[in-house]
Formats: structure tokens, sequence, C-alpha cells
């Protein structure tokens, strides 16, 4: 009776060994991976998501008035020059026109992917959908905080804003 008992309980001592061992392996992969991926750097051109041909990218301002044509949205390839980026992680950006009277808000599908946060003053050419859209009291105000702007300025927004956004599949940056 005592050889089993002695034979379980071996096995056993074996096994929490062999799990203690595989969950430090675990632990110590996975902070090499975060250490990684804090080092990574974005090139500051190049193609960001979906890849897309560039040839036919009209100005980004056409697309308002198409939605005059179709206010559900419009599929476009548009180009501008990038305003703005998400210094957070490069989660968004904004294009806008030389007399500064046209902005354009642009994401990435399904969180899909990023743009480098030095890519301010470049050329942008990206494909997606453009749709009205409401951005809330909130997303305003943590848009304002990304940008840096003070807690002043970030008390300021209290109405929520109707504008144009697209969400783009694909992004070249030249």
């Amino acid at each position: 009776m005592k050889s089993p008992l002695k034979f379980i309980f071996t096995l056993t001592c074996i096994s929490i060994l062999f799990h203690a061992c595989k969950s430090e392996k675990k632990s110590t992969q996975k902070d090499s991976l975060d250490k990684k991926d804090t080092v990574v750097k974005l090139s500051s051109t190049g193609n960001f998501g979906a890849t897309i041909n560039a040839e036919g990218a009209k100005p980004f301002e056409t697309v308002f008035e198409e939605l005059k044509k179709n206010p559900k949205g419009v599929n476009a390839l548009l180009t501008g020059k990038i305003s703005d980026v998400c210094q957070n992680k490069g989660c968004w950006m904004q294009v806008q026109s030389e007399d500064k009277k046209h902005t354009l808000h642009i994401t990435f599908k399904d969180y899909g992917f990023f743009v480098p946060k030095d890519a301010t003053g470049k050329t942008a050419i990206f494909k997606g959908i453009a749709k009205y859209d409401t951005t809330t009291v909130e997303e305003l105000k943590k848009m304002a905080k990304e940008e840096g702007k003070s807690e002043a300025d970030i008390k300021k927004i209290t109405q929520p804003e109707i504008n144009v956004s697209f969400v783009a599949e694909g992004v070249v940056i030249k």
C-alpha cells in the first residue's frame, strides 16, 4: 500500500514542479515581448493596414460634396496633408486643407493598425468609408487630452459635434 502512495506523491510533486517551471517561462516570455513591443518604432513612410493602390486618389475635400449626394456613406480613395496624429498610439490622424476650412478625422478599420506618430506634415493616401458621424463630448475630451490640450480647454468641451468621419482600411504615407 505504501508503494502506490509513494508513487502518486512523487508523480504529484513532479507535476507541480513541471507546472511551476512552465508558468515561469510563460511569464518571462510575456515580459520580454512587452519590452520588445515598447521599443518598436514604425517607419515614418510606407503602407499601413491593407495594401492600397494610390492611383486615382482625389483631394480629401471632394468627399464633402460626395456625402451631400449620398449621406449614408461614401467609399473613397482620398489624399491630403496630415495635420495631426494621435500621440498616444498613432490610432487616428487628421488631414486639413491649406485654407484650414476643411478637416477630416481618420480612424483605422477594426483598430487593426496604427500610423507613425511623427507623420504630421506628410502626405497621406487613404482608402475607406466616409460618413456623417456624431462625436460625443466624452470622445472629444479624450481626443483633446491626447492632443495635449490644457484641462481648462478640455472643460470647455460641452457639446457633441456632427462631422464627417473616415474609417480607413489602408493608408500610404509619403
